[in-house]
């Protein structure tokens, strides 16, 4: 009977554990090649997964968040996730559930002089805390869909109990 159950936690605790994924992918900008036109204004190109490649290995997974806030979207992770996505910087977050992609995102520092038209990851004064905005410098500048209260990703980290709605976050980054 105990290793039935032992093997019943297992089996969720190992679900859990892939439900929610985010994976660094780095993709080339197809601007690089062109001309350079210093009076052009070009938006980076956002692009779009299908899947995530099968050997890719994410760099954030539910047991390396601590908590995360549907509200404000601040994502709380351990040192060695948030090492992680620091190191990330160039390359595209894509968040998955599941494996499926349901969004992209970019680590954006504040002291970027770039807009950006989509989901950026900021870290927060507190480390290891990330607050997920939509566009740089303001949400005007975001195109798509809003999709960091995904059903699916909001499914996944309420089964691992890491949804929170703590007052005192912040729902915006200082700039």
């Amino acid at each position: 009977m105990k290793f039935a159950a032992a093997c019943l936690l297992w089996m969720i605790f190992a679900g859990m554990a892939s439900a929610f994924e985010i994976y660094a992918v780095e993709v080339p900008d197809p601007r690089s090649v062109e001309p350079y036109d210093p009076y052009a204004r070009k938006t980076e190109a956002i692009p779009e997964f299908n899947a995530v490649p099968k050997d890719l290995r994410p760099i954030v997974e539910v047991a390396d968040i601590t908590s995360y806030n549907v509200q404000t979207h601040i994502l709380a992770v351990n040192p060695a996730a948030a090492r992680r996505l620091r190191a990330s910087l160039g390359k595209w977050l894509v968040v998955c559930a599941d494996r499926k992609p349901i969004y992209v995102a970019r680590l954006w520092k504040g002291i970027y002089s770039v807009s950006a038209c989509h989901a950026v990851f900021m870290e927060r004064e507190k480390r290891d805390v990330f607050a997920i905005e939509l566009g740089y410098p303001t949400p005007d500048h975001f195109r798509g869909k809003d999709e960091r209260s995904n059903s699916q990703i909001v499914a996944a980290l309420s089964a691992a109990r890491l949804i929170v709605t703590k007052p005192g976050l912040p729902a915006t980054t200082p700039r």
